[in-house]
């Protein structure tokens, strides 16, 4: 008795009509694919509003970057899935820096703490923000998007439109400059073009 293999069915790919335009594509596309984004969506992000707004951004997202699939390089299932899961981890880790950031300019002055303590530590703030402001152009402009608007890497290279690699070295040095500043005040500011 022969045993006759069951295959997936085939399913034309959807994203080159949705990169032309086709309604009815990017409908089916939705139909197709929200089941898949929507359970990545809630199981990165907690919140339902949170999620909902997610899997909006990442189908705009998907409808802007369509042109882009290429069937010889893979599914269309495992390009939306990748896109979805790039872009969840970037909202994650903007989420995450915002509320760092947040918590640092905001932190409580506890309540055994002493005027003293609160002015020294009002005086480290002002200080790093001196540093930051005296830093170069770009390094500066690099880390107040990173850390005063909670930008990923990947967010700063567009912005500033400068290589991933760029941004990265652009925020880590210059973070590292204020540090080395912050921990030893007679040391100078070393102006890097």
């Amino acid at each position: 008795m022969l045993s006759r293999k069951r295959s997936a069915p085939l399913t034309t790919p959807l994203l080159p009509l949705v990169a032309q335009g086709d309604a009815t594509a990017i409908e089916q596309c939705i139909d197709r694919y929200s089941g898949l984004v929507w359970s990545l969506a809630r199981r990165f992000l907690r919140d339902q509003g949170a999620a909902e707004d997610a899997v909006q951004e990442i189908f705009l997202e998907l409808w802007k970057v369509s042109a882009r699939f290429d069937a010889s390089k893979g599914s269309e299932l495992a390009f939306i899935g990748t896109l979805a899961r790039r872009r969840l981890i970037d909202r994650v880790r903007r989420l995450t820096r915002r509320q760092e950031a947040q918590s640092m300019v905001e932190e409580p002055i506890a309540e055994e703490s002493s005027p003293m303590q609160h002015m020294a530590n009002q005086e480290d703030l002002t200080r790093a923000k001196e540093l930051v402001a005296s830093l170069p152009p770009q390094q500066r402009q690099a880390i107040e998007f990173a850390i005063f608007h909670g930008m990923t890497h990947a967010e700063v290279s567009t912005r500033m439109e400068v290589p991933l690699g760029t941004a990265k070295s652009l925020i880590r040095r210059g973070l590292d400059m204020v540090r080395k500043r912050l921990s030893s005040p007679s040391a100078p500011m070393p102006h890097l073009s």
